[in-house]
């Protein structure tokens, strides 16, 4: 990562809530809601949208953290807008404050980190994961 992202650059992705984001908590009693995992991982790719504009052709960004409050709930077809805001730069570690929201209501809130890395380094790992 020659020049990393400064303080404060910030990414937008918008996206319609679809059947596979839902979990039923209640079944026949509650309507299903935009879980946790799904919201976490939208928030995630913002992020690493974000971050690959400043990523080398032989690097990626790979998450190292997430640590967010789901504050309320979604429904399928509501419109979500997930942000990723760059608060932190240590060498190739990149911390976001992440937000996800419907409208003016806020659904998600909280800190992203995520690590720059070789992807041939990367893969070298993976490699000898596959082997044991």
């Amino acid at each position: 990562m020659q020049s990393p992202p400064r303080v404060t650059t910030s990414h937008q992705r918008q996206f319609t809530v679809a059947a596979e984001d839902l979990v039923s908590l209640s079944p026949g009693q509650l309507d299903p809601v935009f879980s946790t995992p799904r919201l976490v991982w939208h928030v995630e790719e913002t992020a690493l949208e974000l971050l690959g504009r400043y990523v080398d052709d032989d690097e990626v960004s790979v998450g190292v953290t997430v640590d967010v409050a789901h504050v309320a709930a979604a429904l399928q077809g509501q419109e979500v807008v997930c942000e990723a805001q760059v608060v932190h730069v240590d060498g190739p570690t990149v911390v976001f404050h992440v937000e996800a929201r419907e409208n003016d209501r806020l659904l998600l809130s909280g800190v992203h980190r995520r690590r720059v890395v070789r992807t041939a380094r990367l893969q070298n790992q993976l490699e000898r994961m596959k082997n044991r």
